[in-house]
């Protein structure tokens, strides 16, 4: 499982050489993010995999024209069709009106397209919908986590591997981490052991969520849930975040075998 790690754009030079990013539209070209911007056009390997996300979480949803505007100029890989957070309907019909602006706009980037519900069964039906459309990568949001616990996200998947097994042939990546990375490193058990479908990637801000209160990553509950400072984060120590963004990488590899932020 790939991982990428979201930071203030002070502390993006700690993951330049990683292959696997997750960029923010609505902080693309937005005035005092310049650094930001500079690093997903200029700053990241040729070879790198970018996603560029819809905005959604942060507040700031952005439509499919900025998004595609904005992946273009990037030179993003994947974009993330808009949704709306808990409503299966009204994100049907957003992925829908985006789709049919790209029916006249296309593109060769790749989408993604995140089932919403205000439960899991709505979940379900709603992620059986946006299976109709061609898309490349299903996002599992995090809110699962809010409605069925830390293992929401793996029961979600394999009630939907069982009912889609089609699923399989599509990337899949883990939206965000709300919790503990111990839920990514169960799903990463779940998936090497073949009972859901492989995991491309997940992405989060939990590294600098736990450096900013001054601890190392841990299997406890994430500290806090203030949002980030894109701008200008602070952190008591950037040794202490260096470390947490290696604990978190290493939360979705199987082939560690001493994963010390457990301890």
């Amino acid at each position: 499982m790939k991982v990428a790690t979201i930071l203030p754009q002070n502390f993006l030079n700690l993951v330049k050489g990683d292959s696997y990013h997750m960029c923010l539209a609505h902080l693309i070209d937005k005035p005092g993010m310049e650094n930001y911007t500079r690093f997903f056009k200029n700053g990241i390997a040729d070879d790198s995999y970018v996603i560029m996300d819809n905005g959604l979480i942060e507040g700031n949803p952005r439509p499919i024209e900025e998004l595609i505007e904005k992946a273009d100029m990037l030179g993003a890989n994947e974009l993330i069709l808009p949704d709306v957070f808990k409503n299966s309907v009204e994100t049907i019909k957003a992925v829908g009106a985006a789709m049919s602006y790209l029916e006249n706009h296309p593109t060769d980037i790749n989408l993604m397209a995140v089932p919403q519900g205000k439960n899991l069964p709505d979940w379900l039906c709603c992620a059986e919908m946006l299976l109709q459309y061609p898309i490349k990568c299903l996002g599992i949001p995090k809110v699962l986590v809010s409605m069925g616990g830390r293992d929401g996200r793996l029961q979600a998947l394999d009630a939907l591997y069982q009912r889609c097994p089609e699923i399989s042939g599509l990337d899949i990546h883990l939206l965000g981490c709300w919790q503990t990375p111990l839920e990514i490193l169960t799903i990463a058990k779940a998936e090497s052991q073949g009972l859901i479908p492989t995991i491309r990637g997940v992405d989060s801000a939990i590294p600098y969520v736990y450096a900013r209160a001054g601890l190392r990553i841990s299997d406890d509950d994430r500290p806090d849930s203030e949002p980030v400072n894109f701008e200008h984060g602070e952190v008591q120590n950037d040794l202490l975040l260096a470390l947490n963004i290696e604990a978190w990488r290493d939360s979705a590899r199987l082939d560690k075998k001493d994963n010390v932020w457990f301890l």
